[in-house]
């Protein structure tokens, strides 16, 4: 668990309902489920050596954002060491998604996330979910969970976090874009914020991102605790 740390003002509550859009990832952000990815990562690769697993996790922890294609590729060539490895992955991708499907589904929210919506929608404030998380997955998750609804859209892999914030930037007819705000929990979607000319958000209370308060402040990107936190 990350605290929070003083630094650059995260936008107030009155401030996101003027904004011209925002955007959330999902785990660490909306869903508290970074414990339950890292296990489904563990359980998907438990049957190689403790050394590179434990390599893997640090990897995939280092790196939030980054879809599980990505991270089991990585996986696969460069810590195994395989020149030949897609029938493997594809049994890692089942293996994972079957261990954390429940789990998905019942795991808690970031506190405050649910009001902040409501205020959001009401506001007319359209809102986007922006993952690493596999779309398909993703969005019968948050279909199941009730939580679509406050969604114009929900993207996520295999197409990259970038490509998906200018897809969601890139629909909104020729709106400004100037003040619109993007909530993360790693590196990825910070960057992708600052490239796209978006506010990143650091949610850092579930991150695993174990240098992100520092570098967010280092950086000059705000910080909240959770969304319980906002002003």
């Amino acid at each position: 668990m990350m605290p929070q740390r003083s630094g650059i003002a995260a936008p107030s509550r009155a401030a996101l309902m003027g904004c011209p859009v925002v955007l959330f990832d999902c785990d660490g952000v909306i869903l508290d489920s970074n414990d339950v990815k890292t296990d489904g990562f563990r359980q998907a690769v438990d049957s190689y050596a403790k050394p590179v697993v434990d390599a893997f996790l640090e990897y995939h922890r280092q790196n939030g954002g980054l879809s599980r294609y990505e991270k089991f590729e990585y996986f696969f060539r460069d810590l195994v060491g395989l020149s030949d490895y897609r029938a493997k992955m594809e049994e890692a991708l089942e293996r994972f998604a079957y261990s954390t499907k429940n789990a998905l589904l019942d795991c808690p929210l970031i506190p405050g996330v649910t009001e902040l919506l409501k205020q959001l929608n009401a506001a007319g404030v359209p809102c986007f979910v922006v993952s690493g998380s596999d779309q398909h997955e993703l969005r019968d998750v948050l279909r199941e969970r009730r939580l679509d609804r406050h969604f114009r859209d929900i993207l996520g892999s295999p197409a990259s976090k970038l490509a998906n914030v200018k897809a969601v930037l890139g629909g909104l007819a020729g709106l400004p874009v100037s003040g619109a705000v993007m909530f993360g929990d790693a590196i990825i979607d910070m960057e992708t914020a600052e490239q796209c000319s978006l506010t990143p958000v650091f949610v850092s209370a579930r991150s695993q991102w174990a240098d992100g308060p520092a570098v967010c402040q280092k950086r000059g990107w705000a910080q909240i605790a959770d969304f319980g936190s906002l002003a």
